[in-house]
Parts: structure tokens; sequence; C-alpha cells
């Protein structure tokens, strides 16, 4: 049986043509389709054609074992002959980096190679058809799969779809323009005369998130406990709040980056490496999975990071490493450590000898957590069954794991806990954002997610609102849910907002759903993919994944017509939760952090346990 690898609206005005202009039927009669949009799928299968998302394929007993073997493979693209040539003022470029080549480049493409492998072994195809809105990364893969079988051809379908390709992460641009450089210098300079009024203060530098933002209020309250520097700079919404707190703009807001000679030197030996590399064969080898080069497909990927990204990362590096030199912080404080500038910030912490804290700004996708390459020795992990699983071997078991609460949530648990709602008039939605970068979690996952939800409640007697992650497209989910007229989609409103006026939440493994609990708010858990849930939403707490519309139906039905029994059941598990996965749930975790900190600052310990709380707040 043909393959065929579909990707775009199946709607267009014009008759698709192979390569060589012979035209086609959008699709291929007797082929499989594997697709990697939901619109594909939906629209070849209404065609009568066999079409499926191209992740289904993926053998299931084989993905921890890939998700394995693609850490190793970030390991060693930046390394020629067991040399990291990527170093930079003692630090690692090309380590900073890694986690954004393994989430954007290498784990699709091992996904891909799963899949695309599994399917050519099962049906062995004469032919595999790709369509050249299928990104560039996996017309490149499929060449190789098919080159390693004898008889089998690639066949590309032209088609007008633009193509999106696996981009790179590009680093957030200091280089601001001139107004906005001065507004900042302006705050810095208010910021300095404030912290000369407060005489000498341990210096802490952070990298903002929302998540921070109790604990950055409780600066605000507590001055005299650190001078705040900032190596980033929150949106214009935050910087009342920074500003209030005395917070620093750490890094320099040049439109240039100001090399020394001998950076500039280290930054051409290190492109001079690259392009050895790229031509040695030994190194192009290396760079497979399962056998199947994935040098043809990644090489643009490499070399765009040496031409684009090395640059501004070397910079960042070097400033920073100037700021250490020149204010000599006492600890650092990092809401993640693996997104390249704040590896760079654990990284020239670790290289000057200063402690540098993680604090967890959201539930892993699953434990325990699969970021092993960061580099900050302490990271406070919520809640002590959640610390203990970071603990495990395998994740981070050589960091001290500290479960001192979330500060995030601080607000919400210094107030009394509402009383669960006696009958549900509002149901949240809350979506399902893409995770392309977890080994079975699928490209059309949040659009299946949202119209099977959607479906499921499509007789609901009760006011429904669909509520968008940030980073979703309103005016997609407005085309894609048009049939469902009785559903409100919003998605510039505060969750919180959200889960105020709601009486129900339905969602998929995400942080927001710990809020919901804290709300007292009965939870529905959708899982309706092959994706792993980690506890307290496995099933193992008392929240049970439910798996199919017609489950979320039935329990959604329950619910409008028995709802005390019902909310009741719901919400039986949430102290014990509160409790173990959040922390202590008193709303003081802001201040054990800074307690934390203060001491990492002063003798490099950070014994604080939940059994310290009340020493600790007091």
């Amino acid at each position: 049986m043909d393959l065929y690898f579909a990707r775009g609206e199946r709607s267009e005005p014009h008759e698709p043509k192979t390569a060589g202009g012979r035209k086609r039927s959008p699709g291929a009669a007797g082929a499989l389709h594997l697709c990697f949009d939901w619109e594909s799928c939906a629209a070849l299968r209404r065609l009568g054609l066999d079409a499926s998302a191209w992740e289904d394929h993926i053998p299931e007993d084989q993905a921890s074992s890939a998700a394995r073997e693609t850490e190793a493979l970030c390991d060693a693209w930046y390394r020629l002959e067991d040399r990291d040539f990527t170093v930079f003022e003692g630090v690692s470029l090309g380590k900073a980096y890694r986690f954004i080549m393994l989430g954007l480049t290498v784990r699709p493409a091992a996904k891909f190679l799963l899949a695309a492998g599994a399917a050519v072994e099962r049906h062995g195809p004469r032919t595999i058809w790709c369509e050249t809105s299928v990104p560039k990364l996996h017309q490149g893969l499929l060449r190789s799969l098919a080159a390693r079988r004898p008889g089998c051809r690639i066949e590309l379908v032209s088609r007008r779809a633009a193509s999106r390709e696996v981009l790179a992460w590009k680093l957030p641009d200091m280089r601001l323009s001139r107004p906005k450089r001065a507004a900042l210098q302006a705050l810095n300079v208010l910021a300095r005369a404030r912290s000369v009024t407060l005489g000498p203060r341990p210096v802490l530098v952070a990298s903002y998130y929302f998540s921070l933002d109790n604990f950055i209020r409780l600066l605000a309250e507590d001055p005299g406990a650190f001078r705040c520097l900032l190596v980033d700079t929150p949106n214009k919404e935050k910087l009342d709040l920074v500003v209030r707190a005395g917070a620093e703009l750490a890094l320099d807001h040049r439109r240039e980056p100001a090399f020394s000679q001998s950076q500039r030197e280290s930054l051409a030996r290190m492109r001079e490496d690259w392009r050895l590399a790229r031509e040695d064969r030994s190194y192009r080898d290396k760079l497979s999975f399962r056998g199947t080069p994935l040098w043809p497909s990644i090489e643009g990927v490499l070399e765009d990071f040496f031409r684009t990204q090395a640059e501004p990362l070397a910079w960042a590096a070097a400033s920073l490493d100037e700021l250490w030199r020149r204010e000599r912080p006492s600890a650092a404080l990092l809401p993640y450590d693996e997104i390249p500038l704040q590896h760079l910030v654990s990284d020239i912490a670790r290289k000057h000898g200063t402690p540098s804290v993680v604090a967890l700004h959201g539930l892993p996708d699953y434990l325990p957590p699969p970021f092993a390459g960061g580099t900050s020795p302490v990271f406070s992990a919520w809640g002590p069954t959640l610390a203990s699983l970071c603990a495990a071997p395998g994740a981070w078991g050589d960091r001290t794991c500290l479960a001192i609460g979330n500060p995030h949530f601080d607000g919400h648990l210094r107030l009394r806990r509402p009383a669960p709602p006696k009958e549900v008039r509002t149901i949240l939605v809350l979506s399902c954002p893409p995770r392309n970068w977890i080994m079975l979690a699928s490209e059309s996952e949040p659009q299946t997610y949202a119209t099977t939800v959607c479906e499921a409640l499509r007789a609901a007697n009760a006011r429904v609102v669909f509520k968008l992650h940030p980073c979703e497209s309103l005016s997609y989910y407005l085309r894609l849910l048009k049939d469902f007229d009785r559903i409100e989609i919003i998605k510039d409103k505060p969750i919180m907002e959200c889960m105020l006026e709601a009486d129900m939440v339905i969602g998929p493994f995400s942080t927001a759903l710990i809020e919901a609990i804290i709300l007292n708010k009965p939870i529905l858990l959708a899982k309706l993919t092959r994706t792993p849930l980690s506890p307290p939403f496995d099933g193992s707490w008392g929240i049970k994944p439910l798996s199919s519309g017609d489950e979320i139906h039935a329990a959604v039905t329950r619910l409008l017509r028995h709802p005390e029994e019902a909310i009741a059941d719901a919400c039986r598990p949430y102290a014990r939760i509160l409790e173990e996965f959040v922390g202590p749930a008193d709303g003081r975790a802001s201040r054990r952090l800074l307690t934390a900190l203060r001491r990492l600052a002063l003798d490099g310990s950070a014994a604080v346990e939940p059994g310290d709380a009340a020493a600790v707040d007091a």
C-alpha cells in the first residue's frame, strides 16, 4: 500500500499536481494517508479515503526509549571528536540551546521517523506521496527513508498551501528601539537612586515570569532583603509591579553587541569549527536516528544556529559575565533553566560560584520531569510528593529539591477557600495547546480535543465558555468551532477571572487545573490521546481521566442532573492534592522562597523544608 503525507486545506481551487506536472486528486485512492493537521484528516475521510494523524502510527512501546535517544542526540550536535566547540566565555552555547534543539528539531524528527518508519515497514509502499506543504524537515526525512528501501520512490505533490517550517527559537531581542531603551534606562535611574537610600544589600539576579509576581510583590514589601536585577524585560502591564519592587533591568539595552577583540576571535573560531564539523564524515554520521541519517534534514537548522543564533547568545553570555563581575550577585532565581537565556544565567552563576534556584513555574507534562539539562543546583518543586518525584533517579536527582510551595498560588491560598458550587450553570472548557515535543502527542490533538469536547457539550443546559491558551489563534478557533453556536470562545480574559465565574472546569492536563482545585471547582479531566499523564491526574489520586466524548457527555449530564452528589465526588481528592503537590497550602510560599534565597546568599544552605514552615514564616 502506498503512503500519502498530507498537510493543508483541502478546499483549494486548483488541482494538485506532481512535481512533473501531472494532475492528481487531493489524495490517492488505495493509499494510507498520514496527515499533519486535523483539517486534512477530516476532509480526506469525507472523501472516503483512509486517513489518520501521522503521530497515531508511533509504536507506543518505543516512545520512551526514543525520547532517551533524542536526549543523547542533543548532546552530540555541538561536539566534534567529543570536544564542545561552542564554548564561549567559559559556558557552552550549544548546551544552552539544547532544549530548543530537542523540542523544535530533534524530537519532532525522531517522532516522525518512528511513525513513518513503522508505516513503511508495515505497508511496504512502492511510492511515498508527499505534499509540498509538508515541512522541509519531514520531506528530507522521507527521502532518507525511501533511499534505504529498494524499489521505493518519493513523489512530491505540489500544493498551494504555505509551508510552515520547523523554525529555530529566537533569542528575545534586547536591542530595543531608542524610545523604549530611553524609558527603561530612566526606570533604572529611579531604581538605583532608591537603592542608594536603602544602603548595601545582597544582589539577586532574577528572570521574570508571571509565576513570580507574588514573590516580586514581597520584595516591594521587604526592600531590604535583596537588590533585584532582572535579566529580561517584563511586558508593559507588569512594569509597574517591577518598578514598585525597586527591581533594575540588568542587561545593557544597546543596538549592537559590543564584543572585545578576544571575544570576536572566540566567535570566529566557533564558526570555523562548525565549518570543519560539517565536512567531517564522523560528525555527520553520528547525527542519525535508528539507522536513518538526520544530517540532510537538520543541516539547515544547525547552519541557522551558527549564522543567526550564536552571536546573540554569545552577547547574552558576555553581558551576563560582565554583570557578575560588576555586581557580584549573592544568588540567582529562575522560573526555569532550560530556555537559552535562563540557562546562561544558571551557567554563569555556576562559573562564578553563585547559588541559583529554579522555582518551578508549572507542572511538568509528565514525571519524573524530562528536563535533565539544567544546571541550577537548587530546585523548588512545590509540595513534598512533587519534590520527591523530581528528585527520583533519572530526573533531577543531583539537585537539592525543596518543597516550599508555589509563589504563583499565594494570593489565592491566603483567601478562605470558597465552598463548592451547588449547581452547574457555567462550564469553563480549557483548550489543549500543542505539545509537539512530547513523543506521543499529536499535532492534531488540540483540534480533536476541541471538537470532541464541544460535541459532548452541544446539548448541555448550561453556559459553555471555551478559553484559549495565549499561544493559540482566536480566529482559527472561531472557524473551527463555527457549528457550535452556543459556545462562547474567549482568549484574552485572565484565566482566574474565567474560573471564578465558572461552576465547573473541563480541561486537559495543565497547571490551570491546580488553580481550579484551589477555587474548589469540580474538574473533568479530558484525556483523548495516548499521551501519558502524571500524578495527580493519572487516576491514582481520585481524578479519573475521561477518554472519549461519550464519557465527557455522561459526566456532564450527571453533574447537571445530580449536582450535589456529583460535585461532592469530584471535589473529594482536592485536600490531599493541595498539600502533596502544591505544597503547604497556606499562601506563604513566596516568604519561604525568600528565606531559602537569603540562606543561600549567606552560607550556601537551602535547608527549607515543610516542617520548617512555622519558623520560616515567623
